[in-house]
């Protein structure tokens, strides 16, 4: 009752993918004792591709770089290695080349493998194991296998899981 303003909250679901700002509009009707004199407003929701250590105005190659650090190394980058990838790609190097060598770092595939633990254990894996486990994927001469004792689904913490070496 007498409100003249109100704020509308429109909800989003953040990602680090890389897309531009997206438009929106929110139009009002049909109100109940009330006139609206403009029922309609427009707004943006800007883009949240800025990941931290990503600079400012960044190029669509620069982008990448940090998101690929992010998604295969779960870091930012270091200036060497951003440069020298932000180089290659401005050079022609395809982003599928920089992607690939980087599912194959030890450092990637340590994160890899403590995912796994960590979603299938309940637990960070050893320094020790997640080591084994890089090697081993990288070699592509294991796979691994999950056995399940208890609840298929893991749901109680006393369901246990078991990762086992498959040649």
């Amino acid at each position: 009752a007498g409100e003249t303003t109100k704020t509308v909250t429109v909800p989003i679901v953040g990602s680090q993918s890389d897309e531009p700002d997206k438009a929106f509009t929110v139009n009002l009707s049909a109100p109940f004792h009330a006139l609206v004199a403009d029922g309609s407003a427009s707004g943006t929701i800007e883009a949240n591709f800025l990941l931290q250590g990503c600079p400012p105005g960044s190029t669509a190659n620069q982008r990448f770089v940090c998101h690929l650090y992010f998604d295969a190394l779960g870091r930012t980058p270091d200036a060497s290695g951003f440069n020298y990838w932000v180089g290659k790609l401005n050079r022609g190097t395809p982003r599928s080349t920089m992607a690939a060598s980087y599912l194959v770092q030890p450092e990637s595939l340590r994160k890899v493998a403590n995912r796994a633990y960590v979603l299938y254990l309940g637990r960070n894996g050893t320094n020790a194991e997640l080591s084994g486990w890089a090697a081993k994927l990288k070699a592509k001469t294991y796979t691994v296998k999950v056995t399940y004792a208890g609840n298929a689904d893991l749901k109680k913490s006393s369901d246990k899981a078991t990762l086992k070496v498959v040649k």
